[in-house]
């Protein structure tokens, strides 16, 4: 989409002067300042927060900035990109490498769980702040102060400060732009740099909040005598402040926030920032709190970066809102206007894509699950509250991988499983993470790589998904030998064939022996001294370590790798594989061929259920009870099944001799249903295998035009529609495709270089 004045092209700079590509703009304006005020003219549109506006307060401004100045700000982005992961404290996620946004969702989840069971005599407070026009209200001289104190060159900073005080603007009101006019504060909100920039400015306040809370003037809060302490969270403008609950603490919170705000132009606001106490903080301390702060005061935060904070357990009415969401979809498309195909693309990208987000940091409960599974089951069969579609085939089936005969869909219950396994990979494989610190501290796991994960009795949402899906983790947990130090060599899984040894030891090894570490038996020499143990374990795992390179202690210390994945690195998409891999059943080997067949996904879906016999004919519909005549319809002789209608009617048989069946194939009127279909759609002809699937997709749609429409088609006329489809195909398929089937010789085409010149033209 082009944006700002780049009416005419989203490449070149649309000026009377300078004509150049929109990179080669902004590089000179990385090195001629003077410049960037050339390029820095943007359109301000207004985006509705709410359905219902009635101030300008619920709009929110979108910067609609030149291409050119996008590329000078995004060069400087990309460079500051690289050092904000050592300029931001790890309080703050948003635009900072490394670092994810289910970070901190977890550790307010987490804190809002301690608050709630809290007792004592000291109680804690949660304020969530939000600033009032953060982008817009931000000083350029406090933007330059802070690049300053940090320590960027001059000639950085200058041209960041150009870029935000040399812009002239308009605001698009109903399509046309108003008055130029050029601003005196902000940063532009859809700018590639504005974020970076606001992060580093909000760090200020954070680093006023750690200097009080050095002086012990700010009382953090703490989940566990040894966890690390808590007074801020940051994402972005999304600001949540904690710490004792207290009328001094209430003036130290205050204090801070109007020294950042005068000096940074930035401003509270009041209205929806909200204070939220622990469980035993007393009603006369809430009052005296809330009023000295000058916020309200809240039972519930309502939403945290889009996932609701649960102030009580975790129930199938506190996720409502999940359901919620994926009804509104399902109201907002027409099923009966949407092919099976069609509602099979958007369960899959969409309706599936919903509580993925939520379910990364909360789990679900069961009844959820099973409820999500059965919107997205009766979409995708067509079935509403006015009309009752039957399932063909059982969700289990549907549910499988497409390879093993299945469409490919996943189930809720494995998904959410899923991503509990990565939050217990994440606390093994990084345990430097700021949520894995405050996990670990507050339900004991110990200090080990591997941690000791157990169900509390008293344990929030997350930990107790953490603690069910622990057990499917630790059998996946290896090690990747480094030095040798770390890795106990008879209880730890280090061997290539993930062989825990103190399994298939002799019961005479000594107990001293079975503490020891890899390195242990390594000799000066850097060999293994494989001769003291030999006589303990069986000859295949001698000769297994053998073959192994020794550890040395000039490597890095030995890690631990992820035992599902072959390159052992966590994935969700080899974790949920291997959630499945517990019930798969021999698959047929036509699923494959009938997915990677070229062709509309419509047609593949069709074939799908050809294989799997489970189209609706008169058969299929007696043993359901849907109808009590099993004769087909085309030709009144025998029963109506798959293979009959497609493959043995006259009618079918006729279509087939007309589009030549017999020559492409042999014995093509001699074969059982499954046969019948590899051989064709796997012949050698890719021109053949499209036009017997496009047969099948013609047949069967005849078919159905004679039962609903009393509209019968002549053969001919099937075969000539199902030849111009497979033209129509041929004209859009990929290259390699087309090469596969060119017999000709291939050479490079040389390029032709037409002569174009202006011609008067003719009135």
């Amino acid at each position: 989409m082009v944006q700002g004045s780049q009416r005419s092209s989203a490449i070149r700079w649309a000026s009377d002067n300078d004509t150049r590509p929109a990179t080669t703009t902004g590089k000179d304006a990385v090195h001629t300042r003077y410049k960037v005020a050339e390029i820095n003219h943007t359109f301000l549109t207004l985006i509705p927060k709410i359905e219902m506006v009635t101030s300008l307060k619920q709009m929110r401004l979108i910067s609609l900035c030149n291409v050119s100045y996008k590329v000078l700000t995004k060069m400087l982005a990309t460079r500051l990109r690289r050092v904000m992961e050592s300029l931001v404290g790890p309080y703050q996620c948003r635009f900072v490498p490394n670092r994810q946004t289910t970070d901190n969702i977890i550790i307010t989840q987490e804190v809002i769980h301690s608050m709630r069971i809290r007792s004592g005599k000291k109680g804690w407070m949660a304020i969530k702040i939000d600033l009032e026009k953060a982008y817009d209200k931000l000083s350029w001289s406090f933007i330059k102060d802070t690049l300053n104190d940090i320590g960027f060159p001059t000639s950085f900073i200058e041209l960041v400060h150009q870029c935000y005080s040399t812009s002239s603007m308009q605001v698009l009101w109903n399509g046309e732009a108003l008055e130029t006019f050029k601003p005196s504060r902000g940063i532009h909100q859809g700018d590639p740099l504005s974020p970076y920039i606001f992060v580093l400015c909000l760090e200020r306040l954070f680093h006023l909040i750690e200097i009080a809370v050095t002086h012990e003037l700010w009382k953090p809060i703490k989940l566990s005598k040894k966890g690390p302490p808590l007074s801020y969270l940051a994402f972005a403008d999304d600001l949540i402040l904690f710490s004792e609950a207290s009328l001094e603490q209430a003036e130290i919170i205050k204090t801070c926030l109007e020294l950042f705000c005068t000096s940074s132009g930035m401003k509270v606001n009041h209205d929806k920032t909200r204070v939220h106490f622990s469980k035993n903080v007393g009603w006369v301390v809430k009052n005296e709190t809330s009023d000295t702060l000058g916020f309200q005061r809240t039972d519930n935060l309502g939403k945290y970066l889009g996932v609701q904070l649960h102030h009580t357990r975790v129930s199938k009415r506190t996720l409502n809102s999940v359901m919620e969401h994926v009804n509104r979809r399902l109201n907002q498309w027409k099923v009966k206007k949407l092919s099976f195909a069609g509602r099979l693309t958007l369960t899959r990208s969409v309706l599936a894509a919903i509580p993925s987000y939520t379910m990364q940091t909360v789990f679900f409960p069961r009844q959820l699950c099973d409820e999500l599974d059965r919107s997205c089951r009766t979409f995708l069969w067509g079935h509403t509250m006015d009309y009752r579609r039957i399932h063909a085939l059982d969700w289990s089936t549907v549910c499988k991988e497409k390879k093993e005969g299945g469409l490919g869909i996943r189930e809720f219950r494995m998904v959410n499983t899923s991503f509990m396994m990565k939050n217990c990979w994440t606390i093994c494989s990084q345990p430097e993470r700021l949520w894995v610190q405050i996990l670990r501290s507050k339900y004991g796991c110990g200090d080990g790589i591997i941690p000791k994960i157990a169900c509390k009795k008293v344990a929030s949402n997350i930990w107790r998904g953490i603690c069910h899906a622990w057990g499917t983790v630790l059998p996946m947990l290896t090690w990747n030998i480094g030095d040798g130090k770390t890795v106990k060599f008879w209880s730890d899984k280090w061997l290539p064939s993930r062989t825990v040894l103190v399994n298939n030891v002799d019961p005479s090894l000594p107990s001293e022996e079975r503490q020891k570490v890899v390195a242990d038996y390594i000799n000066p020499f850097g060999n293994c001294e494989i001769e003291r143990i030999r006589q303990y374990m069986p000859q295949d795992m001698v000769s297994e370590i053998l073959g192994m390179a020794p550890p040395n202690g000039k490597n890095e210390a030995d890690c631990i790798v992820w035992g599902g994945s072959r390159d052992g690195k966590f994935t969700i998409k080899s974790t949920y594989a291997s959630l499945r891999n517990h019930n798969v059943s021999r698959h047929n080997p036509l699923f494959p061929v009938v997915w990677n067949w070229n062709g509309p996904e419509r047609v593949r879906c069709f074939l799908w259920r050809v294989v799997h016999n489970s189209l609706c004919t008169n058969v299929w519909r007696v043993g359901w009870g849907l109808s009590t005549d099993a004769s087909c319809l085309m030709c009144s002789e025998q029963y109506e099944t798959s293979i009959h209608i497609l493959h043995d009617c006259v009618f079918a048989k006729s279509v087939w001799k007309h589009l030549h069946a017999v020559s492409n194939v042999r014995d093509f009127f001699e074969t059982h249903l499954q046969d019948w279909l590899t051989s064709n759609l796997e012949s050698e002809k890719i021109s053949w295998a499209t036009t017997f699937a496009l047969g099948l997709d013609s047949i069967w749609k005849t078919r159905n035009m004679l039962i609903f429409n009393q509209v019968k088609m002549h053969e001919l006329h099937i075969s000539h529609e199902v030849l111009g489809r497979v033209n129509e195909i041929k004209f859009r398929r990929p290259i390699k495709l087309i090469l596969k089937d060119w017999n000709g010789p291939f050479r490079k085409a040389e390029r032709a270089v037409p002569n174009l010149e202006w011609v008067v033209p003719s009135f």
